[in-house]
Parts: structure tokens; sequence; C-alpha cells
């Protein structure tokens, strides 16, 4: 797995050994690192309206800045565990759209990456 999951995983055992911690999204495909992270208190959601806790991890995927307000205006605490890369082409993409042009983004449509 890459880096930014990597990362990711570790930050959700980190958090979840302080609080409890509720994941948007799936954080890892892999059974047993899943299996693992439920068994620390993970765990995972897929819509912010079915939250039951107040921390809340965005994935390594990332998600829209929309997601984040909305997280934020119920009163969620959230951790960010975006990867710096998909950070990166997000920054892009802005600096694209800022000078005017017109990027066609190729990928799955509701990809978080993608949204």
């Amino acid at each position: 797995m890459c880096f930014g999951v990597r990362d990711a995983i570790q930050l959700a055992r980190d958090n979840a050994a302080a609080q409890p911690l509720t994941v948007l999204g799936d954080l890892v495909h892999n059974p047993a690192v899943a299996a693992d992270l439920a068994a620390r208190g993970v765990v995972v959601r897929l819509a912010p309206d079915e939250l039951e806790t107040r921390r809340v991890m965005i994935t390594a995927h990332g998600t829209s800045r929309v997601m984040v307000e909305v997280l934020s205006r119920l009163g969620h605490e959230v951790v960010e565990a975006t990867c710096p890369l998909v950070h990166f082409a997000h920054a892009q993409l802005d600096r694209l759209v800022e000078a005017g042009f017109h990027p066609v983004i190729v990928g799955l449509r509701n990809h978080p990456e993608v949204l």
C-alpha cells in the first residue's frame, strides 16, 4: 500500500487509542487491516448522517471541501488523513481553474479523490 494509506492507518490507530473514532469511507480494502482497526474501535461509515462519534477521520483519498464544512457544521472534529499527493493534485486543479482553464478530470465519478 502507498505511504498515504499507511500514514492514515497509523493516524487512525493513534486517534482511536485516545477517543472514539469514525472513518468516513473505506480507509483500506485489506480485510486483515480493516479487522485490526475494527478491533481497536475504529468504526467505518459511508455518510455523514451515519456518524456515531464526535471525531471523524477523512481517508487518504480525501473528500470535498463541502463535506469537511458539513462535518464541521454538524459539530464533528475532523481528523485530516488526506494523502499529500492528493492535496497536491487538488491544489494544481485549483490553480488551473483560477487561471481560467476548464480541466477535465478522468476518474471514477464518485471516488473521493475525484469529488
